[in-house]
């Protein structure tokens, strides 16, 4: 079978085949070079923490971007909210996307919806930038733990009352 690969493409860690490279080098010796080098399969990782393997030293002019701090090197935050949004987040240690369980409140930048932005916001040369859809520019989820409207609770009560109403009713026949 012919083996290509010559491009990005992001891997999640389960069930890889010969056909994964750490790096771009190692990809051109293996499969245009036709060298002696073995593919890298990268090991899966648990669940809780998904990675892509593209670790590597970013040049310092990386980290001297605007933004980066705000948009990259910042701590992965959960937040005290107790939803449970899968997301990704750029580790400065081991330079990689890596996902994590976003409780939906309280977070900070370093919180992206698709890793394909991770990686472009944190590795790559152009400008960072917040774009929809990223936690820092979604409107924050109300404080309140049970926000209601009026109406809603109206009915409720209605609806509540109806019920007991009909079963006073069918209690009379039944007994």
């Amino acid at each position: 079978p012919q083996v290509r690969c010559a491009r990005n493409s992001f891997f999640g860690g389960c069930k890889g085949n010969a056909n994964n490279f750490v790096s771009k080098q190692d990809c051109f010796q293996t499969c245009i070079r036709g060298g002696a080098a073995e593919a890298t399969v990268v090991p899966s990782r648990p669940a809780t923490e998904v990675a892509t393997p593209r670790a590597g030293h970013l040049p310092e002019a990386y980290e001297n971007r605007p933004g980066f701090r705000e948009f990259c090197a910042a701590p992965r935050v959960v937040g005290p909210c107790r939803a449970s949004f899968l997301r990704w987040y750029f580790d400065l240690e081991s330079r990689m996307c890596k996902m994590f369980v976003y409780g939906g409140c309280r977070g900070n930048k370093n919180n992206y919806l698709f890793e394909e932005h991770c990686w472009s916001q944190c590795t790559g040369d152009g400008e960072i930038t917040e774009e929809p859809g990223d936690a820092g520019a979604q409107p924050p989820l109300p404080s309140e733990p049970f926000s209601f409207s009026t109406r809603g609770v109206v009915l409720a009560v209605l609806l509540a009352i109806l019920v007991t109403i009909l079963l006073g009713s069918i209690g009379g026949f039944l007994c």
